[in-house]
């Protein structure tokens, strides 16, 4: 973890570099005086600064293709390059406007491939789930990046236009240099265990959300020492601000390289997933269980509703093997048959099972009983296997009224 803030803190140098393009304000007055240009050729200078800041599709396939090492090596020769270049056209007596064009385009490119680089980068070096955060932090700090060099310049207001640029100059090769050797992508940690990796999310979102904030906050005491300086009419130096929150994150970067933020992580890391596990009333100290939990559960209810699915199965096929037994009868060698199997005892009302087994042959039962009751009613016999008998020397089935003759 300690590789990845060190990289977080060369992504923001980087970014506040690549916004030193945009202080051509401070300059562009000198050089109109100096070279004689009017307003319009001194804001065609600016707006091929701006041209060559935002046209960026060459830089990302330069980033793409090369990597940020060779990267930061291009962006070294295009933006503080460009600017020692317009160092020495300031030096000159005369210059054409042509020239001060071809390397505004030339600095907005190197602006341009560094701000890719930081954000790009910084990015890749941490989850998608900090990757709103780190996108916020990185355009915070190149956005801001005018302010701080003009704040530099207004503080130091006996400052000539070549030391400013000087400045610029040595500032932006500073950190692209140490951001040749020590900005790069991290290959991703391959974690195995599930409480781990989640230990090593928890961490990653402390570390950004730390720079987070000190950025947010440094941002807002320097918006304030601005406005003060400007309702009061004094100077005071707001860049400083910058300056000793660039301090608290190199003394960050070394209490993490010495893991002076372990012990208190992993206490905060326990709680919010006891926390977490109590919510679904578990007393598992890790998250990573719940999750086992709530699978075995799963699992249970499927083996449950497999066991359901079967046992349905058996009855319908135990039904299904009922009804074939009873195909090829007359209705009332049925009645007999289903009457030696199930015993329904219409004696027995009060009987539970006897009853089931009624209330599932009603239909046939009172198909029978209501041909019976008919036939009584016509002062008949029945023998004693549901037959009727009208006749000494012959019988009438049930299901038919033709005669048989007695064999």
């Amino acid at each position: 973890m300690f590789k990845r803030t060190l990289n977080l803190f060369f992504g923001i140098l980087l970014s506040i570099t690549s916004g030193s393009v945009m202080t051509y304000p401070i300059y562009s007055y000198y050089i109109k005086t100096k070279f004689n240009f009017s307003l319009r050729e001194i804001n065609l200078y600016a707006t091929f600064i701006n041209i060559g800041v935002w046209v960026a599709f060459g830089t990302g396939i330069i980033y793409d293709s090369l990597g940020p090492r060779i990267s930061n090596a291009i962006s070294l020769l295009l933006l503080p390059g460009g600017f020692l270049i317009l160092y020495k056209l300031i030096q000159s007596s005369s210059v054409s406007l042509f020239w001060f064009l071809l390397i505004a385009i030339i600095m907005g490119q190197g602006s341009s491939l560094a701000y890719t680089n930081s954000l790009s980068t910084t990015a890749k070096n941490f989850s998608k789930k900090n990757s709103s955060n780190i996108v916020g932090l990185v355009i915070s700090n190149c956005a801001i990046a005018p302010s701080i060099f003009t704040s530099v310049k207004t503080a130091f207001y006996t400052m000539s236009i070549n030391s400013y640029i000087v400045f610029v100059i040595c500032y932006g090769a500073v950190v692209i240099v140490l951001c040749l050797f020590w900005f790069d992508v991290i290959k991703p940690k391959r974690i195995d265990d599930f409480n781990d990796k989640l230990f090593y999310e928890f961490r990653q979102k402390f570390i950004v959300y730390i720079f987070g904030y000190a950025n947010f906050i440094s941002l807002l005491i320097f918006i304030g020492i601005l406005l003060f300086n400007h309702i009061f009419g004094i100077e005071i130096p707001a860049f400083i601000v910058f300056i000793l929150v660039h301090v608290a994150y190199i003394v960050f970067i070394v209490l993490e390289r010495y893991g002076e933020f372990d012990e208190w992580l992993e206490e905060k890391f326990r709680a919010s997933h006891r926390s977490h596990d109590n919510n679904i009333n578990n007393d598992f100290n890790f998250g990573g269980r719940s999750v086992e939990v709530l699978v075995n559960n799963e699992k249970n209810n499927k083996l449950e509703n497999i066991e359901q699915n079967e046992n349905n199965n058996i009855n319908n096929k135990e039904n299904e093997n009922d009804k074939d037994d009873y195909k090829g009868y007359s209705e009332s060698e049925n009645i007999g048959k289903i009457k030696d199997k199930y015993d329904f005892g219409f004696n027995n009302k009060n009987d539970d099972k006897n009853n089931v087994n009624k209330n599932e042959y009603s239909v046939d039962v009172n198909i029978s009983k209501s041909i019976l009751r008919q036939s009584f009613q016509q002062n008949q016999n029945i023998n004693n296997i549901g037959e009727i008998v009208n006749e000494a020397n012959g019988r009438i089935s049930i299901e038919s009224d033709n005669k048989i003759n007695e064999e």
